[in-house]
C-alpha cells in the first residue's frame, strides 16, 4: 500500500477552520493522486493529518507498520546549500525506517533501477544497506556497483579491501555477475556522484549511522551532499531497524 501524507503545521486555530482546512487538504490530495497514473490502479490510501510533522510521520509510520518512507528534500543556498530540508532532515535522523529521498536535482521522470550505486563505508554498518540494494538489484536486475571512498588523495591501510566489500553481495552467481567493486580515494560526495553519473544510476543506496551522524558530520555531511546534487533518488537505510 501507498500512504500519502500531506502535513499542516498545528496552528491555533478553532475547531471548525481545522475541520475545513483538512477537508480542503483531502480535495487537494486526491486530485493530486488523480493525476499520477501509477496511483489511479495501485491500492493505496490517502491521508491527511495535522501536527509537528516529525511527530505526525513517525506516529504514522509506526501505527501502519509502514516499510518505507518516500520525501523530497528542498533546495537550499549560500552556507547552507547542503543541508536537507529541515523536515527531511528531521525525518532521516529520527526514523527508524529506510527513507528514499529525491533531492532538488533529480530528473523530472521515474528512470527504472537499470543501475544501483551502493556506496559503503565499512561492510559492519553497511548490512543492512546492502540487503536493501541487492534485493532491488535482484528484483529489477539492475548493474550493482558497490564502492568506497577513502577521504584524501590515497588508499591507506585503513581502507577496506575489496574482499571485504565482496562479503557484502549475496551468493548469487547471477547477483555477483551484475555487480562489480571501485575502490577510491576524494571527496567522497563527488567520488559518489561521478560514479552514479557515468553509471547512469537510477537509485544510490547509502548505509546511516544514526549515533555516528550525531556524534560526527562527515557521514551526515556526504549524504547531504549526495541528496542535494545527485540526479537520481538516495535511498538511506538505518544500520538497525
Amino acid at each position: 500500500e501507498i500512504y500519502t501524507l500531506s502535513l499542516h503545521d498545528a496552528l491555533p486555530i478553532s475547531p471548525l477552520l481545522h475541520d475545513l482546512e483538512l477537508r480542503r487538504g483531502e480535495e487537494q490530495l486526491h486530485k493530486h493522486a488523480l493525476r499520477i497514473p501509477e496511483v489511479r490502479v495501485m491500492r493505496h490510501e490517502e491521508i491527511v493529518l495535522s501536527g509537528p510533522v516529525l511527530d505526525v510521520v513517525i506516529g504514522c509510520v509506526e501505527d501502519r507498520g509502514i516499510d518505507l518512507v518516500v520525501t523530497a528534500s528542498q533546495r537550499r543556498t549560500g552556507a547552507a546549500k547542503l543541508v536537507l530540508g529541515s523536515n527531511a532532515e528531521a525525518i532521516l535522523r529520527h526514523l527508524h525506517r529506510p527513507v528514499l529521498i529525491l533531492g532538488h536535482a533529480c530528473r523530472a521522470g521515474y528512470q527504472p533501477f537499470a543501475s544501483i550505486v551502493f556506496a559503503t563505508d565499512l561492510p559492519a554498518h553497511s548490512l543492512r544497506a546492502a540487503q536493501y540494494a541487492f534485493a532491488l538489484a535482484q528484483e529489477f536486475r539492475a548493474e550493482v556497483l558497490v564502492m568506497h571512498v577513502f577521504p584524501g588523495h590515497q588508499h591507506t591501510a585503513a581502507t577496506p579491501p575489496i574482499e571485504q566489500l565482496e562479503m557484502l553481495v549475496p551468493n548469487s552467481p547471477e547477483i555477483r555477475a551484475r555487480t562489480r567493486f571501485e575502490l577510491t580515494a576524494g571527496s567522497p560526495p563527488q567520488q559518489i556522484l561521478a560514479a552514479a553519473s557515468q553509471a547512469s544510476a537510477g537509485l544510490i543506496v547509502m548505509g546511516v549511522r544514526q549515533h555516528g551522524i550525531l556524534a560526527d558530520h562527515a557521514p551526515w555531511s556526504t549524504l547531504s551532499a549526495v541528496i542535494a546534487s545527485a540526479r537520481c533518488p538516495v535511498l538511506a537505510v538505518p544500520a538497525h531497524l
